[in-house]
């Protein structure tokens, strides 16, 4: 296999006692002094460690394991430590990152003493960190390309940035919504709900409350008396049901009336079916006081249905709103990864927020809201610059509309901590100067 000389030297660099001509070459060989101090701090100072190396064209793993062992030599704790050291952008200077694991990167196998010498791909590291292809040329246009029917959909642009896309269609935007308008049908039926209940002489409590897509209404204190008395075998609980199925049965109609097992009936009306499930919350038995609760959740979705004829409605409006904002989008947004600026021209940011034509009556209104962070829709008229003092400034374009999902690369917790100590002890010593 090919490997960057650099790559080579700072294998040597580990296996060298003499610390002073180490930190000299490690100043010469990474991009920075950061990157330079965490290799001699990190990697250097625990070489004696080492348990493998692998070797990629452009990338090199360094393994660390050590063991700590009781009084009685019983090995009581394990760790392992995963630094990968690469070409930054395959042009000149070293960069450094500690990654969660590199277990998988072996395809050959020797030993160097107590070292292992494994040789790997740049595939194999692309994808640990995350990632399935480099973007190197200052002007790029991305697309969905594919690998044995795979999308390569992960784009590193510039250092630890990470572009990914995927295909912006009408199932996507539904994603967005689905659980949002089930909610607010749900959300529109208990409106109707309540507003009965209220003129068949009941005071539910005004704040319902939200269990996924369903809604609950809470009559406080209803099983009072001897309700709170009742024994299960007795068929009181199914003659509640019937007794409020009669008169939520005058509003909507009437599907279905279970009273064996789960209690509940199925209701519809023009804008929706649901399912009203009873539930009866005693709060002992004996005890003088028990609360009924309404969970109500749609149905009907999939089939020809009021609650899908609702949906659908509700959807295209949507997607038509948002294409309309999309396709004329003027607007500028700007991102701040690390030390990397990121200008986003006419894109269109996943934070959306929609009113329903249909609103609750008694209910207070509801609003539809979605929000992605660092998510945006794009088209082949979006511009995006990526500018970086090190990495240079790059400018990145579409050939269709996509969801873009602006990310970085993966690396460990600890090695955003260790950047931090790096970082307070460069700067301790500055202000000693």
């Amino acid at each position: 296999m090919n490997v960057r000389r650099e790559l080579l030297d700072v294998a040597k660099m580990l296996l060298n006692d003499n610390k002073k001509i180490v930190e000299r070459l490690a100043k010469e060989y990474f991009v920075d002094e950061m990157h330079a101090l965490y290799f001699m701090e990190y990697v250097y100072k625990f070489r004696r460690f080492i348990s493998r190396l692998i070797f990629a064209p452009h990338y090199l793993g360094v393994l660390l394991h050590a063991t700590q062992e009781d009084e009685r030599g019983r090995e009581i704790n394990r760790i392992q430590r995963y630094y990968v050291i690469g070409i930054n952008d395959y042009s000149d200077g070293l960069f450094i990152n500690e990654l969660s694991t590199l277990s998988a990167l072996v395809f050959k196998v020797i030993t160097y003493g107590n070292i292992t010498i494994d040789a790997s791909t740049d595939e194999d590291f692309k994808r640990f960190f995350g990632y399935d292809k480099d973007v190197l040329e200052q002007e790029a246009v991305l697309t969905l390309e594919y690998n044995n029917n795979t999308p390569l959909s992960r784009y590193r642009v510039s250092g630890e940035v990470v572009f990914e896309i995927w295909s912006a269609s009408e199932r996507y935007i539904t994603s967005l919504f689905n659980d949002q308008i089930q909610r607010y049908i749900t959300y529109l039926i208990a409106d109707k709900v309540m507003r009965i209940l209220i003129d068949h002489g009941f005071n539910p409590d005004p704040n319902v409350r939200f269990r996924g897509s369903e809604v609950v209404i809470r009559l406080p204190g209803i099983l009072s008396g001897k309700l709170a008395t009742w024994k299960r075998e007795d068929n009181d609980e199914a003659k509640v049901v019937k007794a409020f199925a009669s008169i939520i049965g005058k509003y909507f109609t009437l599907k279905d009336v279970v009273t064996d097992g789960d209690k509940k009936i199925v209701i519809s009306d023009e804008t929706a079916m649901a399912d009203v499930s009873f539930i009866f919350n005693r709060r002992g038995w004996g005890q003088r006081r028990g609360d009924l609760e309404l969970w109500i959740s749609p149905s009907g979705l999939g089939i020809d249905s009021p609650t899908s004829r609702t949906y659908d409605n509700m959807i295209h409006d949507i997607i038509n709103n948002i294409r309309d904002m999309l396709n004329n989008s003027e607007r500028v947004d700007e991102v701040m990864i690390g030390n990397h600026y990121i200008r986003i021209e006419r894109g269109l940011p996943v934070n959306f927020v929609y009113e329903p034509k249909i609103r609750p009556k008694l209910l207070d209104p509801m609003l539809i809201t979605v929000y992605r962070p660092r998510t945006f829709l794009v088209t082949p008229r979006t511009k995006v610059t990526v500018e970086h003092s090190q990495h240079g400034s790059k400018r990145i374009s579409f050939d269709s509309t996509y969801a873009l999902e602006i990310t970085t690369t993966n690396i460990s917790d600890e090695h955003l901590e260790k950047v931090n100590v790096i970082a307070l002890r460069k700067l301790l010593k500055q202000i000693q100067q």
